[in-house]
């Protein structure tokens, strides 16, 4: 993106007064793949072209973040149902959070794992089944998304498909235009 390090939003975002970056999320990352995919189509950060990329980023970056909350929900249900079955064992487990899923923390996980006799894929299917209604919406909320990622890719690609053709039918008319002049050059 032209511009330089300064800039925090595109062009186009600040044109709509849109910021597409929600808190805790890094706008570097957000800017950076934008800028990215502008700079391998060779579009600027302006005009109709970065809108249109611009509008199919925002359709990646939002179904990347529905990804993670997705993620995050079944985690934090997971640790739930572990803190539920300790205390229900009379245990009063340390508290913790879905951090406890890390691989740095493997061997406290298990002892925990195996305190309440369940594995880990138990206890994901335990949280799949207690947020199935919710996972189901969210489901629902990235197949939109994703018809109207599919929507925006075909119109990015028709819309940058133009400049060859417009290209083509301007090179035929000076054509027909030289041809023109010539015909009648040689009726004078």
């Amino acid at each position: 993106m032209r511009g330089g390090k300064g800039r925090s939003r595109s062009a186009i975002g600040r044109l709509l007064k849109v910021d597409r970056v929600l808190p805790g999320e890094s706008r570097e990352e957000y800017e950076e793949g934008l800028a990215q995919i502008l700079k391998e189509l060779a579009i600027g950060d302006q005009g109709v072209d970065a809108y249109l990329v611009e509008l199919v980023y925002d359709a990646l970056w939002w179904l990347k973040r529905n990804s993670e909350v997705k993620a995050s929900l079944v985690a934090d249900e997971m640790v739930e149902h572990l803190n539920d079955a300790l205390q229900e064992r009379g245990e009063d487990p340390d508290f913790f959070t879905a951090e406890i899923f890390d691989s740095k923390h493997e061997k406290e996980l298990e002892a925990y794992l195996s305190a309440v006799g369940v594995s880990l894929t138990s206890l994901r299917n335990l949280a799949l089944v207690s947020l199935a209604g919710e996972l189901r919406k969210i489901d629902e909320q990235s197949e939109l998304m994703h018809r109207n990622l599919s929507k925006l890719q075909w119109n990015l690609e028709q819309w940058l498909a133009r400049a060859p053709r417009l290209r083509l039918m301007k090179l035929e008319i000076e054509q027909r235009e030289r041809n023109l002049s010539a015909i009648e050059g040689k009726r004078s």
